[in-house]
């Protein structure tokens, strides 16, 4: 059960990848830093652990 709600992180996770450039583009920063925050906070609820702060760096 855990791997499939993990699988399902893991999608969500590829999604948000995705529409990342197009947020960059149409997005204030203000709007990209509450959409990342948001994101931040959904994984570390979803995988039960941590998130990796310097993930945010990557994006």
């Amino acid at each position: 059960m855990k791997s499939s709600v993990q699988t399902n992180c893991l999608t969500e996770l590829f999604i948000f990848h995705s529409l990342v450039f197009h947020v960059k583009r149409f997005s204030s920063f203000k709007e990209r830093y509450t959409i990342y925050t948001f994101y931040l906070i959904h994984f570390n609820l979803c995988f039960h652990e941590k998130f990796n702060f310097r993930y945010i760096l990557f994006l």
